[in-house]
Formats: structure tokens, C-alpha cells, sequence
């Protein structure tokens, strides 16, 4: 009888632990996927912004160059008050100015396929293959520029199907 009582015992403990290791490995994995989520966010978020800004003329390419070249304003209206989301078969005219940041034009719920493309210094960004934002910079040719960041700007966000590869452009 003391043997059954033992191997009992010794079953319950394995179980606790196994449970134990089950719930950390989710915890660990719930951590990761909402790192991912707010990695992709800030992308989309900074894709977002650039394509309703029209992008920037100048940029930081390390700690110590600034790209200084001047470039010819970006032509377009002004908008004033509320920012709307821009008509989805980009018919609206181009926009340039803007009293009040734009608000969230993504749907929650909505699953959207976000692609980033860098080739050379120049980085185009499409959202379910419409194009919302290029930007060219000698930043994002430079030698030391491995990654991209997205995030969710303090929300949740879930980030699924992530695929990164190197392409050899097209000759």
C-alpha cells in the first residue's frame, strides 16, 4: 500500500509541473505574439502617417549624418479640423496639410495584408496592395539596416502569416 500511495504522489508532482511548464509556455508565447503585434503596429502606424503626410524632406541616415538635400514642396489641399481616412481607390485629390492628425482608418476585427518592400534606399508600403507610403532615404539603404518595427501605438493588435525574406531585384 505505501508503494500505491508513493506512485501516486510522485504522479500528482509530474503533473503539476507539466501544467506549471504548459502555462509558462503560454505566458512566454502570449509575450512574444504581443512584442510582434506592437512591432507590426508601428509599421502600419508609420505607413499610415507617411502616406497622409506625403513622407518627409529630411532624414537621419546614422548617429551623425542628417540627409540635408532640399526637396520641392509636396503640392495638395489642406485639410482642416477632423482628418478623414481617405477614399480606399485613392480617387480623393492629394492632401499635404493637415490641422489634426488622422484617425484610425483601419477596421478593428478586420484582418489586412500589410507588405513592406525595401529596395536600395527607397521603402514602399501597401496595405491589401494598395500603396499607403514610400519613402526614400539613404537611412534605409545603409549598410548597418537590418529590421523594420511595427506596433499598435498602446493598443492590441494580433499579427499572424509574418513572412520576411531578401530578394534579388530584377535585372
Amino acid at each position: 500500500m505505501g508503494t500505491d500511495k508513493r506512485n501516486r504522489k510522485k504522479e500528482n508532482r509530474r503533473q503539476r509541473l507539466d501544467d506549471l511548464a504548459k502555462h509558462q509556455q503560454r505566458k512566454r508565447t502570449r509575450k512574444l505574439a504581443t512584442r510582434a503585434a506592437i512591432f507590426i503596429a508601428v509599421v502600419v502606424g508609420v505607413a499610415l502617417i507617411i502616406s497622409v503626410s506625403g513622407g518627409s524632406d529630411s532624414t537621419t541616415t546614422n548617429d551623425t549624418t542628417v540627409d540635408t538635400t532640399a526637396t520641392a514642396p509636396v503640392e495638395g489641399r489642406a485639410i482642416t479640423g477632423d482628418t478623414p481616412c481617405p477614399a480606399v481607390d485613392g480617387s480623393e485629390a492629394r492632401a499635404s496639410t493637415f490641422e489634426q492628425a488622422p484617425s484610425n482608418c483601419l477596421e478593428a476585427g478586420k484582418t489586412y495584408t500589410f507588405t513592406v518592400e525595401t529596395v536600395g534606399d527607397e521603402m514602399r508600403a501597401s496595405i491589401d496592395g494598395t500603396p499607403v507610403g514610400y519613402l526614400k532615404s539613404a537611412g534605409i539603404g545603409h549598410p548597418t539596416k537590418s529590421k523594420i518595427e511595427l506596433g499598435v501605438s498602446g493598443k492590441d493588435g494580433y499579427f499572424e502569416d509574418i513572412k520576411v525574406w531578401n530578394a534579388a531585384p530584377a535585372k
